[in-house]
């Protein structure tokens, strides 16, 4: 299996980001890619879908979107919501079709995302909300047959490491299962040394060969710190800071031509790809 897991060191890091902006600069480059979300959660209302929301009856409508977003507000954060029980067809997981656009990836949306959920908590949180347990044997199904269709394929994690997907397994497990390789995004801002250092630890572990670790931009404006943090990374984890991704506008996000040439300039893609091939001859392709 040739590909790349992409982690991050918390949620909202800028890992779809990331995997996008990879995704669209190996696509230029001749490279037949295969994404993957494994687990998204805090997904919306699909604007086709024609399921019943949340177990009620009829049609989504305008109108039932209104309410239902009226009654979201009311309810408050997940998971006191009543939106746990909203099925898979009737929801949009925006991040996998994100990847898949950037990617010119045409596999089914259901094994490019086996599970969505519309709480926005943890795997295992939403799925036990949902009724609908996450197998790890299904998506490692789904990544094989995604595999045997590309040159490459890239996963994006949900959340960090020590996510719970199920009951008894973590984010990690999957990781270990899948054989790929892990690259690390973390903010470029105050905190990211721990987190990533620790995200490697885990990742050491375990075992799981690293790509890397690329550092992203969350706000527009750059803090007086980030520019000490590639450098200290590298201090107590060697030479693995494979770029920093600037802070893109909603509209830069899904230009993939843009997205490409960004990546091309800020990301050693060449250092990934290393990584990547070196962990593909050890397995069985």
């Amino acid at each position: 299996m040739r590909g790349l897991f992409v982690v991050g060191t918390d949620t909202n890091v800028g890992k779809t980001i990331v995997t996008g902006a990879l995704a669209a600069a190996l696509r230029v480059s001749g490279q037949r890619v295969a994404v993957m979300k494994p687990v998204e959660t805090g997904c919306p209302p699909a604007p086709e879908a024609t399921a019943p929301l949340d177990g009620l009856p009829g049609s989504v409508t305008p109108q039932a979107r209104q309410a239902l977003a009226r009654l979201h507000e009311l309810l408050g954060p997940p998971p006191i919501t009543i939106a746990t029980r909203t099925p898979p067809e009737a929801l949009a997981p925006v991040d996998a079709l994100h990847l898949m656009h950037l990617a010119d990836c045409h596999a089914p949306l259901d094994r490019v995302n086996p599970y969505r959920y519309a709480p926005g908590v943890a795997p295992a949180v939403a799925a036990e909300l949902a009724g609908r347990p996450i197998a790890l044997d299904h998506l490692y199904a789904c990544l094989t047959a995604l595999d045997a269709d590309a040159d490459l394929t890239l996963v994006e994690g949900a959340g960090g490491l020590l996510v719970p997907l199920t009951a008894e397994h973590l984010l990690i497990d999957f990781v270990a299962r899948s054989g790929l390789p892990a690259l690390i995004v973390g903010r470029s801002a105050l905190g990211t040394i721990n987190h990533c250092l620790l995200t490697l630890e885990a990742l050491k572990t375990r075992g799981i060969p690293i790509a890397g670790i690329v550092l992203n931009r969350t706000t527009e404006r750059p803090s007086p710190d980030e520019a000490a943090n590639p450098h200290q990374l590298e201090r107590f984890a060697g030479p693995l800071v494979r770029g920093v991704m600037p802070y893109f506008s909603t509209e830069q996000r899904s230009d993939a031509d843009f997205l490409a040439r960004r990546c091309a300039a800020h990301v050693d893609l060449d250092a990934i790809l290393e990584v990547i091939d070196a962990a593909a001859g050890r397995g069985s392709r």
